[in-house]
């Protein structure tokens, strides 16, 4: 994969989210023809991957998957993002780490301050488009385990991944996860521009794909 520039990064959906929802709705209803031509020119644009919380914590193991790792050195810097409900969801661990006497919470910290500091992995901030398709996703009824994870337990459980989805969507990004299940449940309620397993090197289907070429 060659390095994309800023400039060569685009986003595969209307900037407006509920644009999407029409057309991904309406059109192959009424039968209107989809813009075959900027599908294709878009989809031989590099490709700008989330990195899931999931993928990140990788950083923070003694011995992180080697899949992981090989995968991260394969990818240009400039097509890596971390969105900023990760850096919530690591620190929120942390913390609660740290409430319990756990003796390994600082190192955990410091590895993560290490990752903040290191230039090679943005940080995707949160954006209005990704706070409105946000809303959207939790509005829907199939989806309310992402929102509410277990309201019974005493346990302090963050669930992001819908922010991690709306921030995907918004910004046309595929997300690099080790999840197998909560995007896919996801994606069976709202497109997404790509799920990827990068310890694997896998594509989920389920999800929705961009070429990798």
């Amino acid at each position: 994969m060659k390095e994309p520039s800023m400039h060569s990064i685009r986003t595969p959906f209307p900037r407006s989210p509920i644009d999407h929802v029409i057309r991904s709705i309406f059109e192959p209803w009424l039968g209107l023809p989809l813009d075959h031509k900027r599908n294709q020119a878009e989809a031989a644009q590099p490709i700008l991957f989330l990195l899931d919380t999931c993928v990140v914590s990788q950083f923070t193991k003694p011995v992180p998957d080697p899949g992981v790792v090989a995968w991260l050195k394969e990818v240009p810097n400039s097509a890596l993002r971390i969105p900023w409900s990760v850096v919530f969801e690591l620190q929120l661990g942390i913390e609660l780490a740290k409430r319990r006497g756990n003796n390994n919470a600082t190192a955990f910290e410091q590895r993560l301050d290490g990752i903040l500091a290191d230039g090679r992995y943005q940080i995707m901030l949160p954006t209005v488009d990704a706070a409105r398709v946000r809303a959207t996703l939790s509005a829907l009824p199939a989806l309310r385990n992402l929102v509410i994870p277990n309201p019974c337990s005493n346990r302090i459980v963050s669930c992001e991944k819908l922010t991690i989805a709306a921030t995907a969507i918004s910004a046309g990004a595929a997300i690099a996860t080790l999840n197998r299940r909560h995007y896919a449940e996801i994606a069976r309620c709202f497109p997404l521009p790509g799920v990827f397993y990068p310890d694997t090197g896998d594509w989920d289907n389920r999800c929705g794909r961009r070429s990798a070429e």
